[in-house]
C-alpha cells in the first residue's frame, strides 16, 4: 500500500509541477486554467489512492488522508472561481490556506508511513 501511494504521489507531484510551473507569470484567468489543471491531477490522484484498498485497520487513516485531500481539491477549485471573477483577494486568501493545509496532509500521510506523500513538495 505504502509504496504504490507513494508511486501515485510521485507522479501527481511531477504532474502538478508541470501544470502549475508557469502561474506566477500569466494573468488571473490563466491562472485560474492552471490551477484548475493541476487540480484535475490532484483528483486522479485521490482516485488512484482510494482504489489501492488499503488493509481494514488502516482504513481510518487513508479515509482523513482522502477527506482532507477532497477538501483542498474544493479550495483550490474555489480560488480558481474566484481569479476567473477577478476577485483575485479572495484567491489569494483561499491559496494562502494551503501551506497549513499541506502540512496537515503530510502529518496524515507520515503517520500512515508514506514517505512521497509525508514528504514536503519542493
Amino acid at each position: 500500500m505504502i509504496e504504490q501511494g507513494d508511486k501515485a504521489c510521485s507522479e501527481f507531484r511531477d504532474k502538478a509541477r508541470v501544470a502549475l510551473k508557469n502561474v506566477d507569470n500569466v494573468g488571473p484567468e490563466e491562472q485560474a486554467t492552471l490551477i484548475r489543471r493541476a487540480t484535475d491531477h490532484s483528483e486522479e490522484h485521490v482516485d488512484r489512492i482510494e482504489a489501492l484498498q488499503p488493509p481494514p485497520d488502516d482504513q481510518q487513516i487513508i479515509d482523513r488522508y482522502l477527506a482532507r485531500s477532497r477538501e483542498g481539491i474544493v479550495i483550490l477549485r474555489r480560488a480558481a472561481d474566484a481569479l476567473e471573477d477577478g476577485d483575485t483577494a479572495e484567491a489569494n486568501t483561499l491559496l494562502e490556506s494551503g501551506p497549513e493545509a499541506d502540512g496537515e496532509l503530510r502529518g496524515i500521510a507520515q503517520g500512515y508511513g508514506f514517505k512521497v506523500c509525508g514528504a514536503k513538495k519542493d
